[in-house]
């Protein structure tokens, strides 16, 4: 007996599915629209979750941005040994903390200490900056980090949506 051939419905099927299976996983997706949310998209278009995974695989190659949480009271990500020169700045700290807010729809606020302790004690910590050989790679072949993303980070290690935005207002530019 020859073995039945699926019908064109049944493989529409499988592939609508399949591409909706596919991008639940992406956790590079926003759980908002990029209109109702300007905060998330860079100038090529790419939003907070797909900046900050660039940036961290300009030295980690295989770094894929995890689906982030703050269930634990802990921040969303930390900063790995492998790839220290692209994570451990307050950038990559904001564009973690952006993503979350990306992934999930909400305004986060992270209390007193989360920038530390998402350093994880990496090392050299770079404020307002990023290490020169990562800035060559970032201006080079991207993301295209704005001004305003390198000028964020509270006294205390604290972050808030809010305040992100009035910093996103008082400072335009692209580096």
């Amino acid at each position: 007996m020859w073995p039945t051939m699926p019908t064109p419905l049944v493989l529409l099927t499988l592939a609508v599915v399949a591409s909706r299976t596919a991008r639940g996983q992406d956790s590079t997706q926003c759980a908002v629209t990029d209109k109702d949310s300007p905060l998330f998209l860079n100038n090529d278009g790419l939003n907070a979750c797909q900046q900050y995974q660039r940036l961290r695989r300009q030295c980690e190659p295989s770094y894929t941005v995890p689906r982030l949480n703050t269930a634990s009271g802990s921040p969303p990500d930390t900063c790995s040994s492998q790839g220290q020169a692209c994570c451990c700045n307050n950038i990559a700290f904001n564009l973690a903390m952006l993503c979350l807010s990306c992934q999930t729809g909400d305004h986060p606020f992270a209390p007193a200490g989360t920038y530390k302790e998402y350093l994880n004690g990496c090392s050299p910590e770079l404020t307002y900056k990023l290490d020169a050989a990562v800035q060559a790679k970032v201006c080079n072949t991207g993301p295209s980090l704005l001004r305003w993303q390198y000028n964020m980070l509270e006294p205390d290690g604290s972050w808030n949506y809010t305040q992100i935005q009035g910093v996103r207002c008082a400072t335009r530019g692209i580096y």
